[in-house]
């Protein structure tokens, strides 16, 4: 019996050490997780506000202000320009998009934060409303994910080619 106890006790042990362990790097990514979550929270509390050129909230925004207030709601400080924002985060690939991430569009000139399933939320253009599309309504240049940390902007993208000078048909140059 006392030989059965100490083996409990040492399995009992180990276990406990393998929770530490995965509750350590659980709460690391955990914490990157929430802010997204946070961020996409608020994504969809503005949903249906207006279009206002150069707004960043709270009765309306433009595409950057949109997901700059959002990460700014999840604690996370964001350049606030759309082209700031594709040259200033970390490139993600758009086949491994997280909910939180910012998708970009025509070459820096429109932003809207993934939200899963395919869909983002953005604010598209004066007229309109913060609206959730699927994220391929546009044509995608990429995707950046905001971080906690700070990173220089010539480490971030070594490779990315220089951007084309076009404008969307019916979307302002940026936003």
């Amino acid at each position: 019996l006392a030989k059965d106890s100490g083996t409990t006790t040492t399995q009992a042990a180990s276990s406990s050490t393998t929770s530490t362990t995965a509750k350590k790097t659980s709460s690391t990514s955990t914490a990157t997780s929430a802010g997204a979550q946070a961020a996409v929270a608020f994504a969809y509390a503005q949903l249906g506000k207006p279009y206002v050129y150069g707004a960043t909230g709270p009765s309306g925004y433009d595409c950057s202000g949109l997901t700059g207030a959002a990460w700014k709601a999840a604690g996370v400080s964001i350049p606030r320009t759309s082209g700031a924002q594709w040259s200033g985060l970390r490139s993600v690939s758009t086949s491994n998009l997280r909910p939180g991430d910012i998708v970009v569009y025509y070459g820096g000139g429109h932003v809207g934060l993934y939200v899963g399933n395919g869909m983002i939320i953005h604010a598209p253009r004066p007229g309109k409303s913060v609206e959730k599309v699927t994220r391929n309504t546009m044509a995608v240049s990429g995707a950046v994910r905001p971080a906690r940390s700070p990173q220089t902007p010539a480490a971030v993208h070594p490779t990315r080619p220089p951007r084309r000078a076009a404008t969307p048909p019916r979307m302002s140059a940026r936003c």
